[in-house]
């Protein structure tokens, strides 16, 4: 089973700060929120900017913050 996570890193070092889970949000509503064809089972990384934040911010308990992390959707499994 694919899992797939909102990974953060710090801006100034580029280190992994914390990952969560997404809760509740099925691979085809990934798929329509990044633009990406419904046959690319996003195993890459997918780099997080103001358009998905909204929709993103709804599926994790940690605060969204562009201006002090770089967010990442990832996979693994």
């Amino acid at each position: 089973m694919v899992r797939r996570y909102l990974q953060w890193y710090s801006k100034d070092t580029e280190f992994s700060v914390g990952q969560e889970n997404l809760k509740d949000f099925e691979l085809n509503q990934l798929q329509k929120l990044f633009g990406v064809p419904s046959d690319d089972p996003m195993y890459d990384c997918w780099e997080v900017n103001d358009v998905h934040l909204s929709e993103l911010q709804k599926h994790v308990d940690h605060r969204i913050n562009l201006a002090k992390y770089s967010y990442f959707i990832e996979a693994s499994g």
